[in-house]
């Protein structure tokens, strides 16, 4: 087993440990591959990462497992050692039963324990977990919505970035990267609204135009990209309506080649003239 599987199983397993918790430090191991996926963004961006790829928090898989844990220690025979410590911390309503109880509390949801039939049980836990992850992706998404990149509530959020299929295409990886970059506004711009601390210059570093430059001044109204832009869209500028619907997935093969042609012009620039 690889360090990274032993790693992620030491923590499910201290997840395990704590019962239903949500542990921080599971919040800043997810922070810190969040960082790396995002180029060192600092801002905890949990809403882009969700609403452009799905993916669930590790509290939400880890609770499945738990919750799986206990169905299989109900199906123990009466005699065995896990059965009986089960029932007796259901039964003064420790640990794990007082997390489930407070969970389901809180979603809504009925939890009776161990004192009932095993398909009641597992029915009331099933409810809990579909519960617990509905709230959590409604508070995503509500975050996503008032978030402060201005066009992010413009965008389709139902939009799975990881999973892009147009017609008999299936685009690669690196496609839905770019595409995620364009959308959370996380490219390293001059501008970019999820940094704690704004530069000290915010304008574009290529053209005279003295605009911020942000994800819409790069895609459609830099100057000296105009070509670049021509190329793949068959326009000089694009508008505000243009830029949405390309963020949202239309003509993609010809959005990542812009992104890539322009973004090494701009870095080739950057690096000549120390802008």
């Amino acid at each position: 087993m690889n360090c990274d599987a032993k790693l992620f199983c030491s923590l499910l397993l201290g997840r395990l440990e704590s019962h239903v918790q949500s542990l921080s430090v599971l919040k800043e191991y997810q922070a810190g591959f969040r960082r790396g996926a995002f180029d060192g963004v600092q801002r905890d961006l949990t809403y882009v990462l969700y609403c452009e790829t799905g993916i669930e928090p590790i509290f939400l898989y880890s609770l499945r497992l738990h919750v799986d844990y206990l169905l299989r220690v109900w199906s123990m025979p009466q005699d065995r050692y896990p059965l009986i410590i089960a029932r007796d911390v259901a039964g003064c309503g420790l640990f794990w039963q007082k997390g489930l109880n407070d969970l389901a509390d809180k979603n809504g949801c009925e939890y009776d324990g161990f004192s009932q039939s095993r398909g009641t049980l597992q029915s009331q836990l099933n409810r809990i977990i579909e519960e617990v992850g509905a709230s959590w992706r409604e508070v995503q998404r509500e975050r996503a919505l008032h978030s402060s990149n201005p066009m992010y509530s413009q965008l389709n959020l139902d939009l799975r970035c990881a999973s892009l299929v147009s017609g008999d295409e299936v685009y690669p990886f690196h496609a839905a990267r770019w595409l995620i970059k364009l959308r959370g506004a996380l490219l390293s711009l001059n501008s970019r609204p999820s940094e704690r601390e704004p530069r000290l210059r915010q304008e574009c570093s290529l053209c005279n135009l003295q605009e911020p430059e942000d994800v819409a001044h790069f895609l459609g109204r830099c100057s000296v990209l105009r070509d670049f832009r021509i190329a793949a869209f068959g326009k000089m500028e694009l508008a505000q309506e243009d830029i949405i619907s390309v963020l949202n997935g239309q003509n993609l093969k010809n959005l990542v080649g812009y992104c890539q042609r322009a973004w090494c012009y701009r870095a080739e620039l950057v690096r000549e003239f120390n802008w």
